[in-house]
């Protein structure tokens, strides 16, 4: 079989003033021709293997290519007829251009040149980079008796590598009980949502005095201006620290869609406008966290005021969000993450991929998660008013429930994994 991927040495094409192309080819053949019958058998399999009808070609023009008819022609022209002429005398199947992404030689100027955004973004490194050296100094040079300039201390390395490292004494002995969620939060939303389970009973003054629930100006600020850094940093000069065969079509692309979404990103909402253009793909996370930790916030200000609607309320959207995502994967053959993880969607980052933007990256996926966060922050700050000590209660109820959970979870995934009817057959051993 052909090889499903092949490359040139990318950096000495272009010392010798040779040209580089890159891009993606479709083979085809007669019905009658075994090989690609074997090509097309072998690519069916998607779960499992890439599809080798698809070839992924990156050639030096001046050597791979020589043997191109010298008419002059362009350069893409050359990369076609020269791939279609290898795949024709070494397995007997044509080769058509799906799609080039680039040919360029060693006076190729960049795609995307320096401009303004470039320099901002420079001068705000150069900036913060200056307010670290002068905090930093201040704090080794001065009297330590002192309390010192607190808008010079934040910006010293040694200062807020102490306030990192800290230890912070707990007192609430429940609370310090899942302090071990906080390293999972960042892959749980459910987790998420426990890690702060103190924050309906924490910011409260007074009973029945929501002013001070929580403060989501406080999260904002905190993870916005280190986001907003490194979503610029992609928008500008990600794109100049290197390069390679596959830099242009990666991280040039990518830099292209940070300029366009950088607002999406400030808002939070970036996994939910154009969802298939991504810039940090990665971030749709925190998207999500976000939008569901504005969600909590309502409920928690909802559960000060009218608690006995809404602590009813909340078992009620629990199911109906379940049963909704269980609909909408059924009806869409959304597919879970762990189906979502095959070759050719692994190698396109899951572009255009419905389970990944509409499912796997969408908020509403994980509201269940949410509503049952927020019930068991809200059962923790009844327990606590009330004295109730978990120690009198037996493990063993709470071990049924997560089980049952976890059954019914699997059930539903049989579910949506096979036809009902296959389901029934396989259950009742018909």
């Amino acid at each position: 079989m052909p090889p499903l991927f092949q490359l040139d040495n990318y950096d000495a094409c272009l010392v010798r003033n040779g040209t580089f192309c890159l891009g993606t080819f479709h083979l085809s053949a007669p019905d009658d021709n075994q090989l690609y019958r074997l090509l097309q058998w072998v690519s069916s399999n998607a779960r499992h293997r890439f599809n080798h009808t698809q070839l992924h070609r990156g050639l030096c023009l001046s050597t791979s290519c020589i043997n191109v008819s010298n008419v002059a022609i362009s350069p893409k022209q050359q990369f076609q007829q020269c791939v279609n002429n290898i795949t024709r005398s070494q397995y007997g199947l044509e080769a058509s251009m799906l799609r080039l992404d680039y040919c360029k030689d060693a006076q190729t100027p960049a795609s995307v040149p320096l401009d303004v955004a470039d320099d901002i973004f420079l001068a705000l490194c150069i900036a913060l980079l200056a307010a670290n050296i002068l905090g930093t100094l201040y704090d080794i040079f001065r009297h330590k008796t002192n309390k010192g300039n607190q808008l010079l201390l934040s910006w010293s390395l040694i200062s807020n590598y102490r306030n990192f490292t800290r230890i912070y004494p707990n007192e609430d002995t429940i609370v310090s009980r899942v302090n071990s969620i906080h390293a999972l939060s960042y892959n749980n939303k459910f987790g998420a949502k426990i890690k702060d389970i103190r924050f309906i009973g924490r910011g409260e003054k007074k009973p029945n005095s929501p002013s001070k629930v929580i403060t989501p100006d406080d999260v904002y600020s905190r993870i916005l201006p280190l986001y907003m850094f490194m979503v610029s940093f992609m928008a500008t000069w990600s794109r100049f620290i290197a390069d390679g065969t596959m830099w242009i079509p990666i991280m040039e692309k990518e830099a292209q869609v940070c300029r366009m979404k950088w607002w999406s990103h400030a808002l939070f909402i970036n996994n939910i406008y154009r969802p298939d253009d991504r810039c940090l793909v990665q971030t749709w996370f925190i998207a999500v966290d976000m939008q569901l930790y504005a969600l909590s916030i309502v409920l928690a200000i909802s559960l000060t005021r009218w608690t006995k609607v809404v602590i009813k309320i909340i078992p009620l959207l629990f199911l109906v969000s379940v049963l909704c995502n269980f609909v909408a994967a059924y009806s869409f053959n959304f597919k879970a993450v762990l189906y979502l993880s095959n070759p050719e969607y692994l190698k396109k980052l899951h572009y255009g991929m419905p389970s990944f933007k509409l499912m796997y990256a969408a908020p509403w996926t994980s509201i269940p998660a949410t509503l049952l966060g927020v019930a068991t922050a809200y059962l923790y700050y009844e327990m606590r008013n009330n004295k109730i000590d978990l120690h009198e209660y037996k493990i063993g109820h709470w071990l049924v429930i997560v089980l049952m959970t976890y059954l019914t979870s699997i059930l539903l995934h049989l579910l949506i994994e096979m036809p009902v009817q296959k389901f029934l057959r396989a259950a009742l051993g018909i």
